[in-house]
């Protein structure tokens, strides 16, 4: 009889400590979402002209940049301009554009507002004359491209470089491009003899 008792306590025993070793717990993970960051924003070209189409281009730090959405402000000499997307046109010489920018996730978290700014070059008055001669002459050409060719040779180069160019086309935009030569040259002449003319005589004083 003392046996059983005997085993009886050590079963009641095991089963104690059995118990007792077993522990049940509850664990919650809390995902926390972190808004897009905006690392990068500049205008782009680097050297806008008042042809150029500029582009606001960001880089973005966000786990899921398919999902996010992006909302552009442009101003043009600090004045809001109506244009919602990345890109802006029309713009002039000497305009100051800035370009804002938030970013928002589909959580609704947005960014902090980044901005970027550029100012348009100014474009010489011989630009603004041969480019569109070019371009009816079916010549794709930039003003910055007009504006690094400073002889005569390499706009000639450009023109005669586009196979596509029939002869009549050819000689009438080379006709009209040497026209605005001289017009540039003769204008340039009659703005130095008028201030020679207007300039005082050497030794004459006023009575």
């Amino acid at each position: 009889m003392r046996k059983y008792i005997i085993l009886l306590i050590l079963l009641l025993s095991l089963q104690l400590v059995t118990a007792a070793s077993v522990q049940y717990g509850e664990i919650k993970l809390y995902v926390q979402n972190r808004p897009p960051i905006i690392k990068t924003i500049k205008i782009l070209p680097e050297e806008p002209y008042y042809d150029s189409v500029l582009e606001c281009f960001i880089e973005i730090d966000d786990e899921n940049p398919e999902t996010l959405t992006y909302e552009y402000e442009w101003y043009k000499n600090d004045l809001l301009i109506d244009e919602k997307s990345n890109k802006l046109a029309n713009v002039d010489d000497n305009d100051v554009v800035r370009c804002l920018v938030v970013v928002t996730d589909d959580f609704g978290e947005s960014s902090e507002k980044k901005t970027a700014q550029t100012v348009i070059l100014e474009s010489p008055v011989r630009v603004r004359l041969i480019k569109p001669v070019l371009n009816m002459a079916g010549i794709d050409i930039t003003a910055k491209e007009i504006k690094e060719s400073t002889s005569m040779n390499a706009v000639t180069g450009m023109v005669t470089g586009n196979r596509e160019t029939s002869p009549i086309t050819l000689f009438f935009t080379l006709g009209i491009f040497l026209f605005i030569l001289i017009l540039i040259n003769a204008i340039g002449l009659t703005i130095r003899y008028t201030r020679k003319i207007k300039s005082p005589k050497p030794g004459y004083q006023n009575a």
